[in-house]
Protein backbone atom coordinates (compact mmCIF):
# COMPACT_ATOMS: atom_id res chain seq x y z
CA UNK A 1 0.00 0.00 0.00
CA UNK A 2 1.52 3.49 -0.63
CA UNK A 3 2.60 5.79 2.10
CA UNK A 4 1.09 9.17 2.20
CA UNK A 5 4.33 10.69 0.42
CA UNK A 6 3.91 8.24 -2.32
CA UNK A 7 0.69 9.13 -2.86
CA UNK A 8 1.39 12.56 -3.12
CA UNK A 9 3.95 12.10 -5.48
CA UNK A 10 2.05 9.74 -7.47
CA UNK A 11 -0.63 12.95 -7.95
CA UNK A 12 1.82 15.22 -8.62
CA UNK A 13 3.30 13.48 -11.44
CA UNK A 14 -0.07 12.90 -12.57
CA UNK A 15 -0.79 16.69 -12.61
CA UNK A 16 1.99 17.34 -14.30
CA UNK A 17 1.81 14.87 -16.77
CA UNK A 18 -2.11 15.94 -17.30
CA UNK A 19 -0.83 19.13 -17.84
CA UNK A 20 1.85 18.54 -20.37
CA UNK A 21 4.63 20.00 -17.28
CA UNK A 22 7.30 17.44 -18.58
CA UNK A 23 10.05 19.51 -17.26
CA UNK A 24 8.41 19.09 -13.77
CA UNK A 25 8.22 15.54 -14.42
CA UNK A 26 11.48 14.60 -15.12
CA UNK A 27 12.86 16.95 -13.08
CA UNK A 28 10.61 16.35 -9.46
CA UNK A 29 10.51 12.89 -9.43
CA UNK A 30 10.77 11.43 -13.06
CA UNK A 31 14.31 11.91 -12.94
CA UNK A 32 15.21 7.97 -13.18
CA UNK A 33 13.25 7.68 -15.78
CA UNK A 34 14.75 10.01 -17.69
CA UNK A 35 18.48 9.59 -16.78
CA UNK A 36 17.49 5.60 -18.04
CA UNK A 37 16.62 6.92 -21.37
CA UNK A 38 20.03 8.82 -21.85
CA UNK A 39 21.97 6.16 -20.60
CA UNK A 40 20.20 3.37 -22.81
CA UNK A 41 19.96 5.89 -25.65
CA UNK A 42 23.58 7.76 -25.71
CA UNK A 43 25.80 5.02 -23.71
CA UNK A 44 26.63 7.57 -20.91
CA UNK A 45 27.23 6.76 -17.24
CA UNK A 46 24.61 7.26 -14.71
CA UNK A 47 25.05 9.28 -11.86
CA UNK A 48 23.01 10.53 -9.03
CA UNK A 49 23.51 13.89 -6.55
CA UNK A 50 22.90 14.14 -2.95
CA UNK A 51 23.79 15.94 0.27
CA UNK A 52 27.19 14.60 1.74
CA UNK A 53 25.98 12.94 4.92
CA UNK A 54 22.69 10.93 2.54
CA UNK A 55 23.03 8.79 0.44
CA UNK A 56 20.10 8.34 -1.53
CA UNK A 57 19.20 9.17 -5.06
CA UNK A 58 18.09 13.00 -5.17
CA UNK A 59 18.28 13.30 -9.07
CA UNK A 60 19.73 11.03 -11.37
CA UNK A 61 21.64 11.80 -14.49
CA UNK A 62 24.32 11.15 -16.75
CA UNK A 63 27.69 12.75 -17.37
CA UNK A 64 29.98 13.21 -19.89
CA UNK A 65 33.60 15.15 -18.21
CA UNK A 66 32.77 17.78 -16.58
CA UNK A 67 29.40 18.36 -17.46
CA UNK A 68 26.10 16.88 -16.70
CA UNK A 69 22.89 15.64 -18.83
CA UNK A 70 19.01 15.56 -17.38
CA UNK A 71 16.21 17.09 -18.65
CA UNK A 72 16.88 20.40 -19.24
CA UNK A 73 20.14 19.69 -21.04
CA UNK A 74 23.73 20.05 -20.62
CA UNK A 75 24.85 22.12 -16.88
CA UNK A 76 28.18 21.80 -15.04
CA UNK A 77 28.46 19.49 -12.46
CA UNK A 78 28.23 22.52 -9.64
CA UNK A 79 25.11 23.40 -11.04
CA UNK A 80 23.73 20.03 -10.42
CA UNK A 81 25.54 19.78 -7.01
CA UNK A 82 24.18 23.13 -5.95
CA UNK A 83 20.76 22.78 -6.70
CA UNK A 84 20.40 18.84 -5.29
CA UNK A 85 24.16 18.23 -3.01
CA UNK A 86 23.01 21.73 -1.66
CA UNK A 87 26.47 22.33 -2.17
CA UNK A 88 28.87 22.90 -5.30
CA UNK A 89 31.73 21.09 -3.69
CA UNK A 90 29.67 17.47 -3.50
CA UNK A 91 30.62 16.06 -6.82
CA UNK A 92 27.85 13.67 -8.22
CA UNK A 93 28.24 9.89 -7.19
CA UNK A 94 28.58 6.78 -9.70
CA UNK A 95 25.09 5.12 -10.08
CA UNK A 96 24.99 1.64 -11.25
CA UNK A 97 21.56 0.66 -13.69
CA UNK A 98 21.02 -2.03 -10.33
CA UNK A 99 20.74 0.67 -8.07
CA UNK A 100 18.91 2.76 -10.76
CA UNK A 101 16.03 0.47 -10.88
CA UNK A 102 15.85 -0.28 -7.45
CA UNK A 103 15.15 3.66 -7.05
CA UNK A 104 12.53 3.23 -8.79
CA UNK A 105 11.21 0.34 -7.49
CA UNK A 106 10.91 2.10 -4.02
CA UNK A 107 8.95 4.91 -5.34
CA UNK A 108 6.20 2.69 -5.32
CA UNK A 109 4.69 4.40 -7.86
CA UNK A 110 2.73 1.66 -9.85
CA UNK A 111 3.45 -0.42 -12.82
CA UNK A 112 0.92 2.16 -14.97
CA UNK A 113 2.50 5.04 -13.67
CA UNK A 114 5.72 3.32 -14.60
CA UNK A 115 5.38 2.32 -17.69
CA UNK A 116 3.39 5.89 -18.75
CA UNK A 117 6.51 8.01 -17.38
CA UNK A 118 9.11 5.31 -19.49
CA UNK A 119 7.10 5.85 -22.59
CA UNK A 120 6.89 9.51 -21.95
CA UNK A 121 10.64 10.33 -20.98
CA UNK A 122 11.40 8.20 -24.63
CA UNK A 123 8.97 10.74 -26.41
CA UNK A 124 10.51 13.51 -24.57
CA UNK A 125 13.95 12.25 -25.41
CA UNK A 126 13.18 11.51 -29.23
CA UNK A 127 12.05 15.06 -29.68
CA UNK A 128 14.53 16.96 -28.05
CA UNK A 129 17.40 14.14 -29.70
CA UNK A 130 19.38 17.09 -30.69
CA UNK A 131 19.77 18.74 -27.41
CA UNK A 132 21.00 15.54 -25.58
CA UNK A 133 23.32 14.12 -28.49
CA UNK A 134 24.98 17.68 -29.13
CA UNK A 135 27.91 16.80 -27.06
CA UNK A 136 27.51 13.32 -26.21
Amino acid sequence: MPTTSTARLVATIEEHIAKKEYQSVFMAGGCPFFALVLHEELGLPLYYSCPAEVDEVRHAFVMKGQRCLDFEGWKPIEKVAAAYALWPEVPPRPLSLDRLKEDIRKKNLGSDLESRLAHLAREEFSRNRSVYEEMA
